[in-house]
Order: C-alpha cells, then sequence, then structure tokens
C-alpha cells in the first residue's frame, strides 16, 4: 500500500513539473511571436523620456516662477521709486 502511495505522489509531482515547464516554455513562444517583450521594453524607454521631460519642465517651471518674482520685486521698486512710471527696463530683467 505503501508503495502505491508513493508511485502516485511521484506522478503527481512529474505531471506538476511538466505542467509548469510547459507553461513556461509556451509563454515564452507566445511573448516571442506576439512581440509582447519587444513592446515592454518600447514602454520602459518611453516611460524614462517622459520623466525625462517631466523633470525639465519642472525645472522650467522653477526657474520661471524665480525670474517672475524677480521682475514683480524689480516692478514695484521702481513703482516706489517713481509712481509715475510701471515700466521694466530689459537691463532690469536678469538672464537666464
Amino acid at each position: 500500500m505503501e508503495n502505491i502511495a508513493q508511485i502516485i505522489l511521484c506522478v503527481i509531482v512529474i505531471i506538476a513539473l511538466y505542467t509548469i515547464l510547459k507553461f513556461l516554455f509556451f509563454r515564452e513562444i507566445n511573448c516571442w511571436y506576439l512581440k509582447i517583450n519587444a513592446r515592454l521594453e518600447e514602454q520602459k524607454k518611453t516611460n524614462e523620456l517622459l520623466q525625462n521631460i517631466f523633470d525639465a519642465l519642472i525645472q522650467g517651471n522653477t526657474v520661471n516662477a524665480l525670474t517672475a518674482g524677480q521682475v514683480i520685486k524689480l516692478n514695484d521698486n521702481q513703482n516706489v521709486q517713481s509712481s509715475s512710471s510701471n515700466v521694466v527696463n530689459q537691463k532690469d530683467i536678469p538672464d537666464l
């Protein structure tokens, strides 16, 4: 009776291993055929490029906010000095 139980257990383990290996093998073939792996790599590249663009926009917005703040301060200083003139001169605006 013990031999039969051991044989059945071995058969079940072998069938399970065979099924798992077959699944992994055919999954890889299916991914290759449908170009899923290539699409995944392209998606990763796109995500990296979008992240770079996002970072550049954040840096640009920070620079623009600082520059706008400086222009407002210059404009306020000119208003205090001469209340008749609300113009900011080109030389007063800092270069980026």
